[in-house]
């Protein structure tokens, strides 16, 4: 009788158990039901990546331009408020980082690394309509180019007018002042010829009017169609 007593008890015991794994089961099932990682069309419509930054641009040129010559590469990264931009060359390393204020005007800060000087400095562009912009990039820097570094002076002024005939065709004037050499205006001219849907290449034929002398530039752009 002991016997059949302790088998009943050891079976409802069981039993029990049993029913108690079950439901935790359940209820873990339905746990990780909810925790399902979603479909990629939900990730891509969610607004963790819709504000995330996102390739828009890797632009190589080459030549003797107005602010940037020699070989250099851009690589622009943007969403629907900012940008982020980093440009590398032999000389020079730079980061880039606009906040949009508006649809037509944007300001940030770039820093970088030029000739073994260290600067940091502002930068505005400010486009009104799709035909005109202005570009402005005042910086300082901590040393003499190939030198050695020291406390902070005025490095450097950049400023640009542009005016956009059409997608393919623009020009622009461009007024420089850089350490304490007499200011440097040059005059520009810019031709964008697509290549594809994703890549065009263009052309910048300029005039420094100050040392007399013309100046050229070859550049391939890459733009992932959307």
């Amino acid at each position: 009788m002991k016997k059949l007593v302790l088998l009943f008890v050891i079976s409802i015991s069981i039993f029990t158990l049993s029913t108690v794994f079950a439901q935790n089961q359940t209820k873990d099932s339905s746990a990780e039901w909810h925790k399902m990682p979603p479909t990629y069309k939900q990730w891509e419509d969610s607004q963790v990546v819709k504000d995330s930054l996102k390739l828009t641009s890797v632009e190589l040129c080459s030549g003797k331009g107005a602010v940037a010559s020699g070989l250099y590469g851009w690589t622009t990264f943007e969403n629907k408020k900012s940008s982020l931009m980093l440009t590398l060359s032999a000389e020079d390393l730079e980061v880039t980082y606009l906040k949009k204020i508006s649809k037509t005007f944007s300001t940030g800060l770039n820093v970088g690394y030029w000739i073994n000087v260290p600067y940091i400095s502002g930068q505005i562009t400010w486009s009104p309509t799709k035909y005109f912009g202005t570009f402005h990039w005042v910086g300082y820097g901590f040393g003499d180019p190939g030198g050695s570094i020291s406390g902070p002076r005025f490095f450097f002024s950049v400023q640009q007018a542009t005016v956009t005939l059409n997608k393919n065709l623009s020009g622009n004037y461009t007024l420089i002042h850089y350490l304490n050499n007499i200011p440097t205006h040059v005059g520009n001219i810019k031709y964008t010829g697509k290549v594809n849907k994703d890549f065009s290449v263009y052309t910048n034929v300029g005039w420094d009017f100050t040392k007399q002398s013309q100046l050229l530039q070859l550049g391939l752009v890459y733009k992932p169609f959307k």
